[in-house]
């Protein structure tokens, strides 16, 4: 997996990022020896203004897998009526959902002091408490985007 970001600081406290995310994977097993199994890439790619220190969702990467295997006594299996009784097959299907969370935090100092602002511990005592449930992230709003 693969994730690109270009952050920009816009007036009034906004980020504006670019962001492009590859998830790459190979399909399934090679039929033929010494031949690697096909690759799939799947990309998602967007641009997105929030307020500082807030979390985009990204969504929509799936994968859903199906295979089937075949075992069989090896000559019984092979004859064409009465080899069913000497074989078995299986099929499975699974699946993957990929989920990323980018949250951009604009450090403002040139020495980056501020960055002891980010650890979990300093930001339960800071002025931030009093914006989510458990004090520390923003309300997160559901939202679509396209």
């Amino acid at each position: 997996m693969t994730i690109a970001v270009k952050p920009r600081i816009s007036e009034g406290n906004f980020v504006v990022l670019d962001y492009a995310i590859t998830n790459r994977d190979f399909t399934d097993t090679s039929s033929q020896a010494g031949i690697p199994p096909a690759r799939t890439s799947d990309v998602i790619s967007s641009c997105v203004t929030i307020p500082d220190g807030f979390t985009v969702v990204v969504g929509g990467l799936q994968r859903d897998r199906r295979s089937v295997s075949e075992d069989r006594v090896p000559i019984l299996g092979e004859i064409p009526i009465l080899g069913i009784l000497f074989r078995s097959r299986d099929s499975s299907l699974s699946g993957s959902r990929l989920f990323v969370f980018l949250r951009p935090v604009v450090l403002r100092d040139a020495d980056f002091t501020d960055l002891k602002d980010l650890s979990r511990a300093d930001l339960m005592g800071s002025t931030k408490r009093a914006w989510g449930v458990d004090g520390i992230y923003p309300p997160v709003k559901p939202r679509v985007m396209r």
